[in-house]
């Protein structure tokens, strides 16, 4: 549990106390004046009814810090999550950048051999060309 939720526990505490203790003060001072007989009754009374508000509170205020707490966890595991989520896609994209710098240099190489195919063809071309043509200038024997 971190620094701040023990704060507000502790203040929210020190709230509830007060408030508890202004009930019981309130409550202590108006059934005295109200009838001196029934004072110790009724002041017995609002204790218990003071205590059990605060108990109530104080139940409230726990189930509430655990509920802080639970959510505190859970996001704290989202956030693990999340971080190695983008340390994967980074990966992943460091890897997918260097499939294609593979593939582009693969294109060019190709590339490159394509030209030297032609330039090889070309160069066949020529030479049946004039292959072709020294054999049309001999006469035929048909």
């Amino acid at each position: 549990m971190n620094v701040n939720t023990k704060k507000v526990c502790y203040i929210i505490g020190v709230i509830l106390i007060v408030i508890a203790f202004g009930i019981f003060m309130r409550g202590y001072y108006s059934d005295r004046a109200e009838s001196d007989g029934n004072d110790a009754i009724n002041t017995v009374q609002q204790i218990e009814r003071n205590n059990q508000s605060a108990r109530d509170a104080n139940t409230e205020a726990n189930s509430l810090n655990e509920s802080i707490g639970t959510e505190l966890d859970a996001g704290q595991a989202d956030i693990s999550g999340s971080t190695e989520s983008v340390g994967r896609l980074q990966d992943s994209a460091s890897e997918r950048a260097g499939i294609i710098s593979q593939a582009k240099d693969g294109l060019a190489d190709s590339q490159r051999l394509i030209d030297e195919e032609r330039s090889i063809f070309a160069d066949i071309d020529r030479a049946n060309k004039i292959t072709t043509e020294q054999n049309s200038d001999t006469p035929s024997s048909t």
